[in-house]
């Protein structure tokens, strides 16, 4: 796995790898790809010394025409 490597060269180098961003991509309303890494993306995160933020971006999505897929929020939450 390539994230230790990371977690290692944060070391080597002085510097302080904080956080963790996860982009789904601009305009999805696919919740199940986001609740799908929550556990995954908590599991890295534990690996980081100095943790402060878990950040899911990308653009949520909203359904324009009638009848489209809306994001979940509850879902999510």
């Amino acid at each position: 796995m390539v994230f230790p490597l990371a977690i290692k060269l944060t070391k080597q180098y002085g510097l302080k790898l904080t956080g963790l961003h996860f982009y789904r991509g601009t305009g999805t309303n696919a919740t199940q790809a986001f609740t799908k890494v929550i556990n995954e993306l908590l599991e890295i995160g534990q690996q980081l010394p100095d943790w402060e933020y878990l950040d899911f971006g990308g653009g949520f999505g909203y359904p324009y025409q009638h009848k489209k897929v809306a994001f979940d929020w509850q879902k999510l939450g």
